[in-house]
């Protein structure tokens, strides 16, 4: 049976911790979860069909009547139809917005027609772990900065990725594969985060722009010790380069700069 909805209106699902429609890829919408006050886990992977966020999984005013405040996972893995991710609810009581404050991890990865990330995501205040792989998101907003708890932040293959802004001090991990797009990353100068940069087509720029932000802002030469494996033929592409262009002067400054960079100690 193909089933496009679960049932109409609300149950009493006081007991309810998990929900898994994994590949469920003709359901088109769910249901109102707004009575599983224990609801700590949702995954609706690879459900093709889905448009939608619920709501009442986000933001309801009846979830803080419920005491809704154990859902920790949401997964919307592979979701090809999701359009938008929204945080905000209004009704004609309130502007304020309510949702799980104890969300620790969101996946979005190959969301591909998802484009925008809410200016207010910075509400998922206990947000450890995003990851939006595979989507077509063009900048994350400046708001990312005060997610205060956020540890890890995966944008491999966003292909129209242009930009990185601020990221929060908690930040101890950004993966960015792929990123052909991206040409910027906001450094500070108290950076503690591991970066894993690379893929086969990603911009010279790139590694340009990171390593000048990065002497920058720590003051004095950056040592690169390691370069990911995506990048272990580089040094040899760009020696060959540099002797090809050898006799020209007006050799591109990219090249020479990523040359000097990699070259062997």
């Amino acid at each position: 049976m193909r089933r496009q909805k679960l049932w109409k209106g609300v149950q009493n699902l006081v007991n309810l911790e998990l929900v898994d429609l994994n590949y469920s890829s003709h359901l088109v919408e769910l249901p109102d979860f707004s009575k599983a006050p224990n609801l700590e886990e949702v995954n609706v992977s690879n459900c093709k069909s889905l448009q939608q966020i619920p709501q009442s999984i986000l933001s309801s005013q009846r979830l803080v009547s419920s005491h809704h405040q154990s859902l920790k996972t949401l997964s919307f893995y592979s979701c090809i139809g999701l359009r938008e991710f929204p945080l905000t609810q209004l009704n004609h009581n309130t502007n304020k917005l309510v949702l799980s404050a104890l969300l620790e991890w969101l996946k979005l990865d190959y969301c591909s027609i998802l484009s925008l990330l809410p200016d207010n995501i910075s509400i998922l205040s206990s947000l450890k772990d995003l990851s939006i792989c595979h989507s077509s998101v063009r900048s994350l907003p400046e708001s990312i900065k005060r997610m205060s708890r956020l540890k890890y932040l995966n944008l491999s293959n966003c292909e129209r990725l242009q930009s990185v802004p601020e990221l929060p001090s908690s930040i101890l991990g950004l993966i960015a594969f792929n990123c052909i797009s991206l040409h910027t990353i906001f450094i500070v100068k108290d950076v503690r985060w591991n970066a894993e940069l690379g893929g086969q087509n990603m911009k010279l720029r790139l590694v340009e722009h990171f390593v000048d932000e990065f002497n920058k802002q720590v003051g004095g030469g950056i040592d690169v010790r390691k370069f990911p494996k995506s990048m272990e033929k580089l040094k040899k592409q760009v020696k060959q380069t540099k002797e090809i262009l050898n006799a020209n002067t007006t050799a591109p400054i990219s090249v020479e700069s990523l040359h000097n960079l990699v070259r062997s100690k």
